[in-house]
C-alpha cells in the first residue's frame, strides 16, 4: 500500500509539471519551459510531502519557500504557454550584456503586472477611451479573463461533460465561467501574501502555531489545486505555445485532484 502510493504521487507530481510546461510546438519558448519544468515537478513533490503531513518538524520552515515559489514559477510558466511574446522578449532581454542579474530589473517578471493584475474595480473594461497601458496582458487580469479564460473554461467543462468525467474532490468545473478567474485571482493573492510573510519571518514572531502542520497542509493544498485548474483549463485555450490533447490533459487534471486529495 505504501509502494503504490509513493509510486502514485512520483506519477502526480510528474503529470503536474507536464500541465504546467507543455510545449507542443517547435517555438523558442519551449526552451525556458523545460528549464522550469523539473524545478515545478520538484516543487510539486515537496508540496505533496507537506499536504500530506510527512515533512515533519521542518514544515514550518521550509512550506513558505516551496509554497511560494510553487505558485510563481508556476504562473510564470503558464504566462510563457499563454504569451509568448512575452517569454521571448524577456530571454532578449536576460541575454543581453549589459543585464545584471544581482540588481532588480524592470523587465523582469513582476507579480503584479505579470501575473495577478490589480487593476482596481471597473465597471465596462472595453470602453474605446481606455489607454493602451490600461489593458492588462496578466496571466490573471480582467482583460485575459474574458477573452482566453472564459471561453477556454467553457471547452474544458463542456469536454468532461461529454465524456462523463468528473472528480469527487473540490472543483472550479461546478461555477459559473465569470466567476473562475475572479475567484482564483482572489485565492492566489492570499497566497502569496500568506506565503511571503512566512519567508520574511513575520510569522516566527508570533509564535508557531500560525505555521503549524495542518495550516501548512491546508495552504499547500490550497496553492497545488489552484495551479491545477488553471494549467488544466489553459490546454483549451486558442493562444497557447500547444496543448495537450484534451483526454490526456483531463486524465492529468483527474489524477492530480486524487494526488491531492484523496
Amino acid at each position: 500500500m505504501k509502494c503504490a502510493m509513493k509510486c502514485l504521487f512520483v506519477q502526480m507530481h510528474g503529470q503536474f509539471s507536464e500541465l504546467v510546461t507543455f510545449c507542443g510546438s517547435a517555438c523558442e519558448v519551449n526552451a525556458p519551459l523545460a528549464n522550469m519544468k523539473p524545478h515545478i515537478g520538484y516543487f510539486a513533490e515537496q508540496a505533496l510531502e507537506i499536504i500530506k503531513r510527512r515533512a515533519g518538524a521542518g514544515a514550518a520552515t521550509i512550506a513558505p519557500y516551496i509554497g511560494r515559489g510553487l505558485l510563481e514559477s508556476s504562473l510564470t510558466a503558464l504566462l510563457f504557454r499563454l504569451d509568448a511574446f512575452r517569454a521571448l522578449t524577456l530571454m532578449r532581454f536576460q541575454t543581453h550584456a549589459e543585464f545584471d542579474h544581482n540588481r532588480p530589473n524592470q523587465i523582469s517578471i513582476d507579480w503584479t503586472t505579470d501575473l495577478v493584475a490589480d487593476v482596481g474595480e471597473r465597471q465596462d473594461i472595453w470602453k474605446p477611451k481606455q489607454k493602451p497601458d490600461q489593458v492588462s496582458r496578466a496571466l490573471l487580469s480582467p482583460y485575459t479573463d474574458e477573452v482566453i479564460w472564459q471561453p477556454a473554461f467553457v471547452a474544458a467543462r463542456d469536454f468532461l461533460d461529454e465524456k462523463s468525467l468528473a472528480t469527487p474532490h473540490p472543483t472550479v468545473m461546478a461555477k459559473d465561467p465569470e466567476e473562475v478567474i475572479q475567484g482564483i485571482r482572489g485565492e492566489a493573492r492570499q497566497l502569496y501574501s500568506f506565503w511571503s510573510k512566512g519567508i520574511h519571518g513575520e510569522f516566527f514572531a508570533i509564535g508557531a502555531h500560525t505555521l503549524d502542520e495542518v495550516t501548512c497542509s491546508d495552504r499547500m493544498k490550497r496553492t497545488i489545486d489552484l495551479v491545477l485548474e488553471l494549467a488544466f483549463v489553459s490546454h483549451f485555450t486558442s493562444v497557447s505555445v500547444g496543448n495537450c490533447e484534451p483526454a490526456r490533459a483531463s486524465d492529468y487534471y483527474l489524477r492530480g485532484k486524487e494526488g491531492i486529495h484523496g
